[in-house]
């Protein structure tokens, strides 16, 4: 489910008060309750339209404040390029916001309304209002009549929705109000009378009432019942805060001396701090609350759940939020509330009952409840309360993303040898896109489903994988990614080959800027731009790219520490990276290497050293070589077999190398074996030679492949390869030494054969060990449903 949320009201004024801070904590609740919905905010800023993403897995503020992670789109085109299911306006009635009307009918739309003061109390809010803003107003309340749904704070709000625009009751939702649940609690710190008397020259006893200057809030019938107990109590100070401006202080002011009570027994508070705010609900004899109309009445609850006895009135949504836990009192009956409050004054144990009282009452408000019934609601919207759909084992299901031969992928050969074994843990559900797996075992012992045609299946699967690599066969796995979140094995860090090829050469120039934005600011939109105008490419190691794959996932699985590292160093998720090593399935068959040499018309009385995968300018070939060239000086039982893809341009520049360096006689170009062919070729290898460089911490299949098959190896000594055993993988640093080491490595390894069995051997046991696929599927099971234990 794809969720767009307004939150336009966190850029107001209206920030760091009620609806500000109650938009603030609903959309962080929210994003935390499931994590296999996609959450986009929504905000409008130099009079545009601007988008991000949002996660449980992100620090939320810096999202809100970070500039370079929004993009900016027309509204109507974003629900349709995102798939969105639902859009929700957070605070529909005010003003200083748009609420744009919206056209795509297969979007629900829905409001969170506060309340309706300003049509329950017309005569002090919307008939005093000049007419432009009683039109912005109504028209306003006419979208939300359209709405597909309402969420709301109270039954007092929804009561009132019904009864003045007749709105259909079960369109309508209540769903409460918390507070800041880490801020507002019973426990003490022991400073608050410090803090009161420093901040406040606070010392005496005192009521408190937070209210503001509002008709509503009634703080004249507060003073009014004060002025008929202070003579009796005067020690006992009336603390009002939400007074903000001198006129509002003078006119209470003189209100309260024509009731006569003494100006030193009255305390008029503006802005004042949040710990200032807590240690006056601790300290206080007793919050008064004596609002007129609320849609909710946030005060008391934050006053409970200080452990304070807490008096409000019979109106609006008070007595849903109090109940039995407070003294409620007549909105218009002055005398009573003066008695209230003297009860209270006089009577401790009567006092210490409603502290008991409002602690427990406040457990039964919460932002988790609040959320969960919101997002229940939405669920029921998109979906309807419809049955679970029912699999076929007692296994955990999987839906499974990752290119698939015939795709030719070193992705596509680890993800079908890795499903060997991990079917033992899951019920397996594999999408494609429009294509057919060619491995028999594939086909026979799994559900193969298209992706676009089972999109309700896979709605309701929460566990889901995705393997990412860099290039285009993995796009239309990136964008089921965007739209179902889930884990992601990150093969490749490196992934600007993967935007450049689903992006830019696709023609989405722009978008290719925008990618390049947000992973890396400033510097990559400038890169970006450059590219556009002057047909500059950016530099791929310069601009990795990888940061908004990990900031879109739940979960993060590489091969090596040096990737992780890399990921918690440079980008904002605080989700899991687990670190799962490459595996192999260990073969169990024994096979004599000399025959299998000859059936490859390998010479087995020499030493065959491989180069294998994919043959690019990263893989040093050339620098390989030139070793050969000089090894062969003095050592000509040495054959070199490159195995891999090879384009034609990579061919013809290697045959003319061979040709300079006068070494034909001892190179072979194996191109483009099939898997089973790929495999001989390392078996039938004494030593293997995997340089890299430039690297991003890329992972090696042949590597542990070569691993596995007790073959010795020789690594540039960058990245992740820094991560294996040294006695079975030597390395060899990239600077001006490299081709003298590497020939001193094969050289030894070349002449001394009890050491190249040794470290055959070694090669063997770490492989069990540490690469099999068996383990490696255990691993996976326990990572992939790591979050089951949290819904």
């Amino acid at each position: 489910m794809r969720i767009l949320i307004d939150v336009q009201t966190l850029y107001t004024a209206e920030k760091n008060r009620g609806i500000g801070i109650y938009t603030y904590n609903w959309v962080r609740g929210l994003i935390n309750q499931d994590s296999s919905h996609r959450y986009y905010l929504l905000r409008k800023k130099n009079d545009e339209w601007q988008f991000t993403f949002v996660s449980k897995f992100i620090d939320f503020d810096q999202r809100v404040q970070e500039d370079h992670t929004w993009e900016t789109a027309d509204i109507e085109d974003f629900i349709e390029q995102k798939n969105i299911d639902i859009i929700h306006f957070t605070s529909p009635l005010m003003f200083d916001i748009e609420v744009p009307n919206i056209k795509n009918q297969n979007v629900k739309v829905s409001y969170l309304v506060y309340d309706l003061i300003p049509i329950v109390m017309k005569e002090h809010y919307y008939n005093k209002w000049p007419q432009h803003i009683q039109n912005l107003y109504d028209s306003r309340c006419n979208i939300i009549k359209k709405a597909d749904c309402i969420l709301t704070i109270s039954e007092a709000s929804k009561n009132d929705l019904i009864r003045i625009y007749k709105i259909d009751s079960n369109k309508i939702h209540v769903v409460y109000a918390s507070t800041n649940e880490y801020l507002y609690q019973e426990e003490r710190s022991g400073k608050e009378q410090t803090l009161l008397k420093e901040e406040l020259n606070l010392s005496s006893r005192f009521i408190f009432s937070l209210t503001g200057y509002d008709p509503r809030k009634n703080n004249k019938g507060l003073i009014n019942a004060f002025s008929k107990l202070n003579k009796e109590f005067s020690d006992v100070i009336l603390v009002i805060s939400g007074i903000k401006q001198e006129n509002e202080r003078e006119e209470l002011s003189l209100h309260a001396k024509e009731k006569g009570i003494n100006p030193s027994q009255l305390l008029f508070l503006g802005f004042i701090t949040d710990d200032c705010l807590v240690a006056l609900y601790k300290e206080c004899e007793m919050f008064v609350f004596p609002s007129v109309y609320e849609g909710f009445g946030l005060p008391v609850l934050e006053a409970m759940r200080c452990g304070t006895p807490v008096i409000t009135t019979n109106s609006s949504s008070l007595t849903e939020v109090a109940e039995a836990a407070a003294i409620i009192v007549d909105v218009n009956e002055d005398e009573i509330l003066a008695k209230a409050i003297t009860s209270l004054l006089k009577d401790k144990q009567l006092s210490d009952v409603y502290k008991t009282k409002g602690i427990k009452q406040a457990e039964k408000f919460s932002w988790n409840k609040t959320t969960s019934a919101s997002l229940l609601v939405i669920k029921n919207l998109i979906f309807g309360v419809s049955p679970e759909i029912q699999f076929n084992s007692n296994k955990p299901v999987l839906a499974y993303f990752s290119p698939l031969n015939p795709q030719s992928s070193g992705i596509s050969d680890y993800s079908e040898e890795l499903l060997v074994n991990l079917k033992d843990f899951f019920e397996i559900k594999i999408f494609v896109d429009n294509f057919s797996p060619d491995n028999p075992f594939i086909r026979s012992n799994f559900e193969v489903l298209e992706y676009k045609t089972n999109m309700e299946l896979l709605e309701r699967i929460s566990t889901r994988v995705y393997h990412m690599g860099n290039n285009e066969l993995h796009s239309w796995i990136y964008d089921a990614f965007i739209d179902y979140p889930g884990s992601v094995v990150l093969h490749d860090l490196n992934l600007y080959g993967f935007y450049m090829y689903t992006k830019y050469l696709r023609g989405d120039k722009h978008g290719f800027v925008n990618e390049l934005t947000y992973s890396h600011g400033q510097q990559g939109n400038d890169a970006g731009m450059q590219l556009i105008t002057q047909g500059s490419y950016p530099n791929d190691q310069e601009f990795p790219m990888f940061k908004k794959v990990v900031e879109l996932s739940n979960q993060i699985i590489v091969h090596s520490k040096w990737v992780k590292e890399k990921i918690q160093i440079e980008t904002n998720f605080t989700g899991e990276i687990i670190n799962i090593p490459s595996g192999i399935i260990i073969e169990k068959e024994e096979y004599n290497k000399d025959d299998l040499k000859k059936r490859l018309n390998i010479n087995p009385d020499k030493i065959t050293i491989g180069v294998f995968g994919n043959v690019i300018p990263n893989k040093r070939v050339d620098v390989i070589l030139r070793v050969i060239s000089e090894l062969v000086k003095t050592n000509t039982n040495i054959q070199l077999y490159i195995v891999g893809h090879c384009s034609d341009d990579v061919k013809a520049q290697l045959t003319k190398i061979m040709r300079q360096l006068n070494v034909n006689n001892f190179v072979k170009l194996i191109d483009s074996p099939d898997l089973e062919l790929f495999k001989s070729y390392i078996k039938a290898s004494d030593i293997c030679i995997n340089l890299r460089w430039p690297t991003f911490g890329e992972t090696s299949a042949t590597l542990v492949r070569s691993l596995g098959y007790g073959v010795p190896c020789i690594v540039s000594n960058v990245g992740s390869y820094k991560e294996y055993p040294d006695d079975c993988v030597w390395k060899v640093d990239v600077d001006e030494y490299e081709e003298e080491l590497v020939l001193a490595y094969l050289l030894e390894l070349t002449n001394n054969k009890l050491l190249l069995n040794s470290m055959s051997a070694i090669s063997t046991c770490y492989a069990e060990k540490t690469l099999d696929f068996l383990a490696i599927s255990n691993k996976y099971f326990n990572t992939l449903t790591s979050h089951l234990n949290e819904l």
